[in-house]
């Protein structure tokens, strides 16, 4: 290539930068998300949804034996934790959640032996329960779609 050597130059960080740019986007994206959620960022105004775009739900997690941790996130808010508990395994609230919006569910045992999670969703509309059982070992991080067809 011939040319002026700043331009050459000029022209080859162009290129590269074009190429490296999208790469760095989608690496830290990644990256960003394996990050565990700190208390205070979870329980910041900005996770929580506005009365117009969600809908109220009562969230159960049953934990056999029972959890040292567990938790059901909704866009870094937690929504459900083991402060959250109604009895031995058994923990309960409601809240609300956004349409189009995944849930990310938590445990963490003592021990390797096997454990069983069940959550549930149960709309305060006319819907039947959302329900799904994980199996698990020392931990548990795992992603619960709620269909659309369950948001009222």
């Amino acid at each position: 290539m011939k040319g002026h050597p700043l331009l050459r130059f000029t022209l080859a960080v162009i290129l590269l930068g074009g190429v490296f740019w999208p790469v760095y986007r989608i690496t830290s994206r990644s990256l960003e998300a394996r990050k565990p959620v700190s208390a205070a960022r979870a329980t910041s105004p900005i996770g929580k949804p506005s009365p117009g775009n969600s809908f109220r739900v009562t969230l159960q997690l049953h934990a056999a034996p029972d959890v040292q941790q567990c938790s059901i996130l909704q866009r870094g808010r937690i929504l459900l934790s083991q402060d959250n508990s109604v009895g031995r395994g058994d923990y309960e609230v409601e809240t609300s959640l956004i349409p189009g919006e995944d849930l990310m569910i938590g445990g963490e045992w003592g021990n390797n032996d096997p454990h069983a999670l069940r959550v549930r969703i149960i709309s305060q509309g006319s819907h039947a329960p959302l329900e799904k059982t994980y199996w698990a070992e020392k931990s548990l991080k795992d992603t619960l779609i709620v269909p659309e067809t369950f948001m009222p």
